[in-house]
């Protein structure tokens, strides 16, 4: 069966990918819809933290529209993952300039 969600289930099997089934779609969903880590298990918000270090920004912005998240929260998210000294990703900042 194909997944209504292809983008998110992607990202998720790839931040998996080197500790097994942790972050599921549905806590990505729930990150991105909130612009939070804080709203998810603390496994799963630990591998969401690292989403734009390891996921290209169209890919993220695929996710976004399958989560029916706002580029602002979006945003949050990665304000957040900043915060928890994660390094800034030039190619999001520049992908998201003309949405804030």
């Amino acid at each position: 069966m194909k997944s209504i969600h292809p983008n998110l289930q992607m990202v998720a099997t790839h931040l998996n990918a080197s500790v097994g089934e942790t972050l599921k779609p549905e806590h990505l969903i729930t990150a991105l819809q909130t612009g939070s880590i804080r709203t998810v298990p603390a496994a799963a918000g630990s591998l969401i933290s690292y989403l734009f270090v390891e996921t290209k920004p169209e890919q993220i912005m695929g996710c976004a529209f399958e989560a029916k998240a706002s580029v602002q929260n979006i945003q949050s998210l990665y304000t957040e993952s900043l915060n928890h000294n994660l390094p800034c990703v030039p190619n999001w900042e520049r992908a998201v300039a003309a949405w804030l």
